[in-house]
């Protein structure tokens, strides 16, 4: 997947920004509450690309975190065609500041809010759909 617009220079280690895995449930529950950023299927590589946009359009991010599919698939009980792949990746920003050019900017890329990838898995999952 390319990340927003390709205006990245890999600033990781200068900004000293930590990308903190997510492995159980509690830490998805932390990113629904927040109501995070999030992307499918962004590789690990792309991630500080990822944060760069957000901060160059006036974001100011909390944490930055990555999870894959498998997690999703056991916590949410997600099976059949709503599945993800296990070794899909997923990156969320929680924010203490976001801007309307990030809200509209998200569409450009798929960006979504991790409280409605969730609830629209549940009602997939369940036959609303």
């Amino acid at each position: 997947m390319d990340t927003p617009k390709g205006k990245i220079n890999k600033k990781t280690e200068e900004t000293k920004m930590e990308i903190k895995n997510i492995n159980e449930k509690q830490g998805l529950e932390l990113l629904y509450n927040q109501d995070a950023l999030t992307i499918e299927g962004l590789t690990p590589e792309s991630i500080p690309d990822f944060v760069e946009w957000f901060t160059e359009n006036g974001g100011e991010y909390t944490g930055v975190y990555q999870f894959n599919g498998r997690l999703m698939n056991t916590v949410y009980g997600l099976t059949d065609t709503n599945a993800y792949p296990d070794d899909l990746n997923f990156a969320a920003i929680t924010y203490d500041k976001i801007t309307t050019k990030v809200i509209l900017g998200r569409f450009e890329f798929g960006g979504r809010w991790f409280s409605d990838i969730v609830d629209n898995n549940a009602r997939r999952e369940n036959g609303a759909e």
